[in-house]
């Protein structure tokens, strides 16, 4: 009787792609489990910029860097007094309720920086550089805060470090240096009070604004336009909360008081010579007044507007101050939301 040997039959097991992996248990060989393909993942992830990413961070980086250049520029020496800041610090040194051409507050802010650094360029262009840092803080808390959008507030900063005008008011010592965080800081504070009718700090902050920056320069008085402009574009689109028109034009006209007071006490005691100066200036008086608003000076202005903020930067806010303009006048809220 013969016999007959069985032979255990060797199967492979097949992975998906075909290939083998291992024997049957039958042939003493444990089968394992077949490996899944994993997607390839890229090498890089696309990343946010790095002003997005850390927005603080980058405008205390843009202050600081700023700041410390125009330091280091006014401690160079690089550059003389000009006309202007003579004529301010000559003030200083006889303080007075108000001079001949201007408020007292240059001279004030110019006698107590050289009261600390002496009678020297440091001296009298210290505020101009402190006015700075603090119109860029301002100007990023703003956007970041009240707008929130901290990104943007960080190319803010970086438009505002680009333009002739802020470059050339955080180093000299005029008047547009304070005027120009005063003018800012009352922007931001009618912007608060849209969001805040009834808080009080942005009441007292749009008060004090008015009020040192009538002290800096008698162009502070048109910001009463400003808010005209901006009370009726949000009664167009019925933003504005009850009362608030009364008690911001309140509080402008008591800060504009405030700082307006020692002005005219110092005129009444000087004949008015400061305010028959301004109407010479603004062409309503003297030979000045038949030649000012003639149209041929017009190119002049818009050279001059150009030239001191740039021209493209220039070209966008007025883009973007009639895109604004049109969107009040048609009831039309921003970002097409009526």
């Amino acid at each position: 009787m013969s016999a007959s040997i069985h032979r255990p039959e060797f199967r492979p097991s097949a992975t998906p792609s075909g290939s083998t992996t291992g024997t049957t248990a039958a042939g003493g060989h444990a089968a394992r489990a077949p490996r899944a393909k994993v997607a390839a993942m890229p090498s890089t992830l696309p990343t946010a910029p790095v002003w997005e990413r850390n927005p603080a961070l980058c405008a205390g980086m843009i202050i600081a860097v700023t700041t410390l250049v125009r330091l280091w520029f006014v401690i160079s020496g690089q550059l003389d007094l000009v006309q202007d800041e003579s004529q301010y610090w000559d003030w200083s040194r006889r303080l007075q309720l108000s001079y001949y051409s201007k408020g007292p507050l240059i001279a004030w802010l110019i006698h107590g920086w050289t009261a600390l650094l002496g009678d020297t360029e440091t001296g009298v262009r210290m505020g101009a550089v402190v006015n700075s840092a603090l119109a860029q803080t301002l100007l990023y808390l703003g956007v970041a805060k009240l707008f929130r959008a901290p990104a943007l507030g960080v190319l803010t900063l970086f438009v505002a470090n680009t333009t002739p005008l802020f470059m050339a008011s955080g180093v000299l010592m005029t008047t547009d240096s304070p005027l120009l965080l005063c003018w800012a800081g009352a922007l931001f504070s009618l912007h608060w009070i849209s969001r805040e009718p009834r808080g009080r700090t942005p009441y007292a902050l749009l008060f004090a604004c008015m009020a040192l920056g009538v002290l800096a320069k008698y162009m502070m008085l048109a910001m009463a336009g400003v808010a005209v402009l901006w009370l009726w574009g949000l009664a167009r689109q019925g933003l504005l909360a009850r009362g608030v028109a009364w008690r911001v034009l309140a509080v402008m006209l008591a800060g504009s008081a405030a700082g307006m007071l020692p002005i005219l006490a110092w005129n009444i005691s000087n004949d008015w010579v400061s305010f028959r100066h301004v109407a010479t200036l603004a062409g309503v008086a003297g030979k000045a007044a038949k030649t000012f608003l003639t149209p041929d000076r017009l190119p002049e202005h818009l050279g001059a507007q150009a030239g001191i903020i740039t021209p493209w930067w220039l070209g966008l806010m007025l883009v973007g101050g009639w895109r604004a303009l049109r969107n009040a006048c048609s009831g039309q809220a921003p970002g097409g939301r009526s």
